[in-house]
């Protein structure tokens, strides 16, 4: 298969009693997914609405998942193309659907069968954004045991949520099912500057444009393992930076697209992104991208974030943790934190599933070797 091919799904012929069902888009973005994009296809196809229609976009893969993706050419539509980015293959994918819904999926996770018809069925008059939790589950798709849940906040007009775009529900792209319209003003997003994080993009400028609705059933199913990018991309100071940066390309694109209210004062970052900022700031000074910094300032910066209306009560206990560490790395030694940092981003439960990953690829590894 060359780059830019196209193979184009058959239709499918929906029964006559779901003429009137709406046709529902699920967009699967797959990078070098191989192990993994055969069962998200599956569990797309595996879906009890009548009327779905499935696109699959490969932002360039070198790992074999074309020859899977090929196995479906006559169940789905694929998009081959060279690696453009998460933001780009989004673009892509939305461009391609015709749904009147649609439900952006990563190639390494799941949704589970009855998602879609239970989204639809929960979906309130006037939403723009429907999310849902997610379960964590492992390379060998077992439960982590964890719940990614976005938070919804009641009474948050235009306003707040600009102010603090960290009110807008929040989770990652698989949780998330959207009305075309929202992302017809939107999309495309621009590709460059989005190449990770299009969640937090799609997440905030949604919310800004109406109103996002979130239901408590798990729907969909969060992948963590060794080549995943909520794991690979703290360890590398590049990709990090690039997220630090990411509030003032929202803040930015918000204004740009009409969506920050007439009267709008800048974006405070969240307390996550704060973090990151204080993280390149003390890993590297002076490729650190943000003029005026300094200890005082980023420590000023770290508090507003973390009180920031709605989760700043003992409810949110979290928050006073992750202040805390935020603050400390500001004083503590460099060394310290160039040997520790990736670890503080990527939680307890994630490090012990990649522990568990690494020792089990190990011991393949020596079953493989002669004389073992």
């Amino acid at each position: 298969m060359t780059p830019n091919a196209m193979m184009r799904a058959m239709p499918l012929v929906a029964p006559a009693s779901a003429a009137a069902a709406p046709l529902v888009s699920i967009v699967i973005r797959s990078y070098n997914c191989a192990p993994y994009v055969a069962a998200a296809i599956e569990s797309a196809l595996a879906q009890t609405h009548p009327r779905i229609e499935i696109v699959v976009v490969d932002d360039g893969s070198e790992d074999g998942t074309l020859a899977v993706l090929a196995r479906y050419a006559s169940r789905v539509a694929v998009l081959a193309g060279g690696n453009g980015g998460q933001a780009d293959a989004i673009n892509r994918g939305f461009l391609a659907a015709s749904g009147e819904y649609l439900w952006f999926l990563d190639g390494d996770d799941l949704l589970e069968p009855h998602a879609v018809a239970s989204a639809l069925a929960a979906w309130k008059r006037g939403t723009l954004r429907l999310s849902v939790p997610l379960r964590t589950i492992d390379a060998d798709g077992r439960e982590i045991g964890r719940l990614l849940r976005p938070e919804a906040a009641p009474g948050a007009d235009r306003a707040r949520i600009h102010r603090h775009p960290e009110l807008a529900p929040h989770v990652p792209t698989s949780g998330n099912m959207f009305a075309r319209e929202v992302l017809a003003r939107i999309l495309p997003m621009p590709a460059a500057e989005w190449r990770q994080a299009p969640d937090l993009y799609l997440n905030v400028l949604s919310a800004l444009a109406g109103p996002v609705q979130v239901a408590p059933e798990p729907l969909a199913r969060y992948r963590v393992h060794r080549g995943s990018a909520s794991v690979r991309w703290p360890a590398q100071l590049a990709l990090l930076r690039d997220r630090a940066h990411a509030f003032s390309r929202l803040e930015t694109a918000a204004r740009r697209l009409g969506l920050a209210p007439s009267a709008a004062v800048g974006m405070i970052p969240s307390l996550h992104h704060a973090l990151l900022r204080v993280l390149s700031f003390r890993l590297d000074r002076r490729t650190h991208g943000f003029p005026g910094d300094s200890r005082l300032r980023l420590l000023r910066l770290v508090l507003r974030s973390a009180c920031c209306p709605g989760k700043a009560d003992f409810r949110h206990w979290r928050r006073g943790v992750v202040a805390a560490i935020a603050a400390a790395l500001l004083f503590v030694p460099q060394g310290f934190i160039r040997t520790r940092y990736d670890r503080i981003l990527v939680g307890p439960r994630f490090q012990a599933v990649l522990r568990r990953e690494a020792r089990a690829g190990s011991g393949r590894n020596r079953a493989d070797r002669p004389g073992l």
